[in-house]
């Protein structure tokens, strides 16, 4: 039993790390469905760092317009990953059916099949929408900016800016759910509030599909607060279910995401990527 275990083990594994080489290695090349129109051109890190520039720049109009579709590539790209890896679940499973009764030589040639038809059907699904240079993967530092929402910030301040100032408090009441202990930003929100023209609607986590569990977790708890047990019993289900999704949803980006590449992060590699976009507008002055 303990070797049948492993072999499966060893079987999972290599059909994990040859799919995302595949992705990898195909992900630069373009699809048989790049000849449509792509939704997705360009890499939602660039259009981030060229938002960030244009912010030290203080191109405002400009700044905001790349940062929000920063934002919005990026969601895109899950949507994207998330449907494809829908689309292909069935892809190779005539060929995945014939491992459990297939040894020796012929299991693995068959596990290779099921393994290249699953891979094909991806890069020809995502490569109908994304084209191959926003197939490529982040930086380290990128996936920072995003997961701490820093374009948030940049956004609370490009709004101010350009006297927008319902989208501004949007933006900073984003940022501050994700970082409750930037004082400096608890204070901005405050002053919103006081402003005229901005409404209590403007309060409102952008991000909230990605942390509805938390709100989830919060109602539960606060319903065993008031002993109201029934709908205490009924939330915690919902924070499980939930849970249980952004688990999935979790594993599913993490599959279909591009393999990324070693890092020399070298003599400047503490900086951000503001801090480096700041410093090239500097040395172009």
């Amino acid at each position: 039993m303990a070797l049948l275990q492993a072999d499966h083990l060893t079987v999972y594994v290599a059909f994990h790390f040859v799919l995302i080489t595949l992705l990898s290695f195909t992900s630069a090349t373009p699809g048989r469905g790049s000849a449509n129109v792509l939704s997705l051109p360009q890499p939602y890190d660039f259009l981030y760092y060229t938002g960030v520039r244009s912010y030290f720049g203080e191109e405002w109009v400009k700044a905001a317009e790349l940062l929000e579709k920063a934002i919005l590539t990026k969601e895109s790209l899950s949507r994207v990953r998330r449907q494809c890896h829908e689309e292909c679940v069935e892809a190779g499973r005539e060929a995945f059916n014939r491992l459990d009764s297939e040894q020796g030589s012929l299991h693995d040639l068959w596990t290779l099949d099921w393994v290249q038809q699953r891979a094909e059907c991806l890069r020809f699904c995502v490569g109908r929408s994304v084209s191959p240079a926003a197939q490529l993967p982040v930086s380290t530092d990128i996936d920072y900016e995003f997961g701490s929402r820093n374009p948030y910030n940049f956004l609370q301040v490009t709004y101010y800016k350009l006297e927008k100032l319902q989208k501004a408090a949007s933006a900073a009441h984003t940022y501050f759910v994700a970082n409750p202990s930037h004082l400096e930003m608890r204070n901005n929100i405050e002053k919103y509030r006081r402003m005229e023209g901005v409404t209590e609607e403007a309060f409102q986590d952008r991000e909230l599909e990605n942390e509805n569990h938390w709100v989830l977790y919060d109602s539960a708890v606060q319903y065993e607060a008031s002993s109201d047990w029934l709908k205490a019993a009924e939330k915690w289900k919902e924070c499980v279910n939930e849970t249980l999704r952004q688990t999935d949803e979790c594993r599913l980006q993490c599959e279909m995401a591009s393999q990324r590449l070693p890092e020399d992060r070298g003599v400047d590699g503490s900086r951000s990527v503001y801090e480096q976009a700041a410093v090239s507008e500097a040395d172009e002055e």
